[in-house]
């Protein structure tokens, strides 16, 4: 194994172990409604290192390959969250989150390596489940302002990822010469 892959690999269960700890999905501090949710995306770490993974995937596949990968999380995550509000369980919500935090980050350094249809459906599966552990914590009269403000955010943070990843030079082509 290459050895910056490996360094990617440490960096990303690191990352991981410190989301697990924010607990993000026990429920949501500070209310539930459009501001609650749109800072959520924010303050929770497993969130928002998901939601700037999916950005720097995105920036790397470019153009429409980048932008479907994008819409795919942020409509994953509309449709986790009306399964939590509809009672529908899905099993190990927290241990997949957690697992998607690595895996996108796997998806952005190797993206020009990927194809992207197994990668549309990751980020799916995975926006899913986020979208889920947002669904469980919402309280029901907030819960739709609560969704929105995450949506929102979370688009915010994708295309602030993408840009940044692209100002940086790190668009289509990054990192395959490394991963090579």
């Amino acid at each position: 194994m290459d050895k910056r892959l490996k360094w990617l690999a440490a960096g990303g269960s690191a990352i991981g172990i410190m989301a697990a700890e924010a607990a993000a999905h026990s429920g949501h501090a500070g209310g539930h409604g459009l501001a609650a949710g749109f800072l959520h995306p924010i303050t929770g770490a497993d969130h928002l290192l998901a939601a700037l993974a999916v950005g720097a995937f995105a920036a790397r596949k470019a153009g429409a390959p980048g932008a479907a990968a994008s819409g795919a999380f942020l409509v994953a995550i509309i449709f986790g969250f009306a399964l939590a509000r509809l009672s529908i369980v899905l099993p190990v919500v927290e241990t997949t989150i957690l697992a998607s935090i690595v895996i996108f980050g796997v998806l952005a350094a190797m993206a020009r390596r990927i194809d992207l249809t197994p990668a549309l459906g990751a980020i799916a599966l995975f926006g899913v489940f986020h979208g889920y552990g947002h669904g469980l914590g919402a309280m029901a009269p907030g819960a739709p302002g609560f969704l929105a403000g995450v949506v929102a955010s979370t688009a915010l943070l994708v295309a602030g990822a993408a840009a940044a990843t692209r100002l940086a030079g790190g668009g289509a082509g990054m990192l395959q010469r490394d991963i090579n």
